[in-house]
């Protein structure tokens, strides 16, 4: 056992790691003799020994392999003069995973079974589930190094149920690969342009540019400029253009060769949208519209106008722009010189109150008050189409809920009698009480109080 340890370390620091394709490969065979050392769980009382055995792999991909493993144990009770010879076998999932690098770390988990043959006695077998991790370090394109760590779960029954043995095993070996087929190397693309370099006619695109199936940079309007270059996308097909793909213009006049119908036209000369010397227009009042078109003549400089020549009104309000302080007014808003809304001044109408005497804790007034209520029928008939606001108000004598609740009845009482007797529409009357809060008088003299047990008839405004 030290001397396969031995010889393992001496090839692993005297060999370096091969480079020339060193890899798992899909549909390889691989043989691994290995050696190690098992632990026994303390439950078992035996002791921990060498461990040789033989593993035989195949490789379904780079990734995936299934291992038989067969071992050998030769061990004893810790306490008992008796060898016992343990033989295991089990079969292995084994996932790599960087398949391609030199060295890869794998995930094994397998079942299996253990058979306990004692010199002296009948045999015992057992079920096993272990799980584990691995690596392999190739030396060579088909020879690895490979050590191997595993938790070893057995049980003495076929359900695997029950108490468990915690087991452990650690070896090393060789592997040797042999067969399968590698995977071709990835096509190059080294531009980055998704053409692969044997289909790339245009090598070495810059990053970034949108290239066409033979990878080249896409030309979408074939004016010979690339896309990423061209300035004037969408040019007609069959119109010469500058090296920025825009339409030559030879006469530097401002209209493209393919529009100019005086090409050659002296540098400076003003020229219509056909490339041809403008002629001279009147425009007297220099609003951007001939005279001979002018419907407005005599316009106000730099005031904007229509293609009539005449001020621009963009609202419709009859005022225009440049004379309109409040633009985009509503249609059919009435509007002033400046083309502001025009306000309609309200007069504001002065409060009736009425000295209309209550019953003390009451809501019902005297006879004697209809020349009072009559005149405040008269008051809201002089004000046709208001709406009109009976107010009651109390002085501050008992509690504030109170006083409000019972203004509130004063004034419905108001408000009913002007409906009954007057002949008001009930819609332009409504009734508020508003209690002690807004006193016109001192409530700590009975003349205050006098004044501040009142009812007010006001205009809504």
């Amino acid at each position: 056992m030290r001397r396969l340890v031995l010889l393992l370390a001496v090839l692993c620091a005297a060999t370096p790691l091969s480079s020339a394709r060193a890899e798992v490969t899909p549909g390889a065979v691989t043989v691994t003799p290995f050696a190690g050392s098992y632990v026994f769980d303390q439950r078992e009382n035996l002791e921990k020994e060498p461990v040789y055995g033989l593993g035989l792999s195949y490789s379904f991909t780079e990734h995936w392999a299934a291992e038989g493993v067969l071992s050998l144990i030769r061990t004893r009770p810790e306490e008992i003069d008796l060898d016992i010879e343990v033989v295991s076998t089990r079969l292995d999932l084994l996932y790599h995973f960087t398949p391609a690098a030199p060295a890869t770390f794998y995930f094994a988990a397998g079942i299996g079974g253990m058979v306990f043959n004692p010199e002296v006695g009948d045999s015992d077998r057992d079920l096993l589930f272990n799980y584990g991790l691995g690596l392999k370090a190739f030396l060579f394109p088909n020879v690895a190094l490979r050590f191997d760590a595993r938790h070893i779960l057995t049980a003495d029954n076929e359900r695997f149920s029950g108490d468990k043995n915690q087991n452990f095993s650690f070896t090393g070996g060789l592997a040797f690969q042999s067969g399968g087929a590698k995977a071709p190397p990835a096509p190059q693309d080294q531009d980055r342009d998704g053409i692969i370099d044997p289909l790339d006619r245009c090598a070495d695109t810059a990053a970034g540019v949108a290239v066409d199936a033979d990878g080249c940079p896409r030309d979408t309007d074939s004016d010979g400029v690339s896309d990423d270059l061209d300035l004037c996308a969408g040019t007609p097909s069959g119109i010469a253009v500058d090296e920025h793909g825009c339409p030559l213009d030879s006469d530097s006049d401002g209209v493209s060769d393919d529009r100019d119908r005086c090409p050659g036209t002296p540098e400076g000369t003003v020229v219509d949208l056909n490339g041809c010397p403008e002629e001279p227009i009147l425009d007297a009042d220099n609003d951007g519209v001939a005279d001979d078109l002018d419907q407005c003549p005599g316009t106000p400089a730099a005031a904007p106008v229509d293609p009539l020549g005449c001020p621009r009104d963009s609202d419709g309000d009859g005022v225009a722009d440049f004379a309109d302080r409040c633009a985009d007014t509503p249609a059919g808003v009435a509007v002033t010189a400046n083309g502001c809304e025009a306000v309609e001044v309200v007069e504001e109408v002065a409060p009736l109150n009425l000295n209309i005497p209550f019953q003390p804790g009451k809501e019902t007034f005297a006879p004697r008050s209809g020349a009072t209520l009559a005149q405040a029928a008269e008051y809201i008939k002089d004000h046709p189409g208001t709406k009109i606001i009976i107010e009651g108000h109390t002085d501050s004598v008992g509690r504030m809920p109170d006083n409000q609740r019972l203004s509130l009845k004063r004034a419905e009482a108001v408000r009913r009698y002007l409906i009954d007797k007057e002949g008001i529409a009930p819609e332009r009357l409504e009734a508020r009480g508003l209690g002690e809060i807004e006193p016109i008088a001192d409530n700590a003299t009975p003349e205050g109080r006098k004044l501040n047990r009142r009812v007010v008839i006001r205009i809504e405004p």
